[in-house]
This record gives C-alpha cells, sequence and structure tokens, in this order.
C-alpha cells in the first residue's frame, strides 16, 4: 500500500522558506529548523556509483540536505521515489541526537513531497507527516 499526499492519515503542518540558494527555512511554533543544501551531493552520488564506499554504502545514504535547529545538527533529508506512482519526495527520518542533552532530533518521519526533478522543494512545498488513527 503507498500512501500520498491525498491520504487521509498525511498531514500537512507548515511550508518551507526559502533561505539563500538552495538552503531553507522551516518555522514550527516554537522551533526553526534550517535545512542546509549538500553542494557535493551529485559528486558523492557519482563516487558509490563508481564503487567508492569509503563514506557511503550506497547512493541513498548520500544526504541531499542537512537539518539543524539552534545551531546543532539534528538530521538529515534524503531524496526517494515512490514505487507505483514513481513521484520524488524527500523523506526525513527519526532521528535521535546524543551528542547534546535535552536535543532529540527529528521526532517522526517527514515527507515533502512538492519537489522539482532535482529533489529541491519547490515555492512554499509543504512538510508532512503521517497521523495516527483516533482508533489507536
Amino acid at each position: 500500500m503507498e500512501f500520498g499526499i491525498e491520504g487521509d492519515n498525511m498531514v500537512s503542518i507548515n511550508t518551507l522558506t526559502k533561505h539563500k540558494n538552495n538552503n531553507f527555512f522551516i518555522n514550527f511554533a516554537r522551533v526553526r529548523w534550517y535545512l542546509n543544501y549538500n553542494e557535493t551531493f551529485k559528486k558523492n552520488v557519482k563516487d558509490v556509483e563508481n564503487g567508492n564506499t569509503e563514506f557511503y554504502k550506497s547512493p541513498s545514504c548520500v544526504p541531499l540536505f542537512v537539518i539543524f535547529r539552534d545551531f546543532k545538527k539534528i538530521g538529515h533529508a534524503f531524496p526517494r521515489v515512490t514505487k507505483e506512482s514513481k513521484k520524488k519526495f524527500l523523506l526525513i527520518p527519526k532521528t535521535t541526537n546524543n551528542m547534546y542533552l535535552r536535543s532529540k532530533g527529528v521526532s517522526k518521519p517527514y515527507y515533502i513531497y512538492d519537489v522539482d526533478d532535482d529533489y529541491i522543494p519547490k515555492y512554499k512545498a509543504r512538510l508532512m507527516f503521517f497521523q495516527r488513527s483516533k482508533l489507536y
């Protein structure tokens, strides 16, 4: 089963605001995330495809964005493609940050479906996550 933007359990919480170049801000109620574009993304993917697995084991492990909160790195955004409809999106997986006390990282997986062919979010792209059903 594939979830899409139209699903009943997909919730859109915020939009991304472009900062400089391909960097973005996400404003929450009390927190601001900064998505910093990985300038060496294409070079790193090409290196992995040519057999250099020193830093990354596969092309899907290379992050397109590094996410910061309060000047601390809390996670990554990875480019992905859906299996059935072949739609491109960015995945921000759940992370924990053990380096800093009281810093949890990313609390749940987030998705950005409004991206162009190079996985760069479009103007006012939505940051979404899955909402549990009220039956649980």
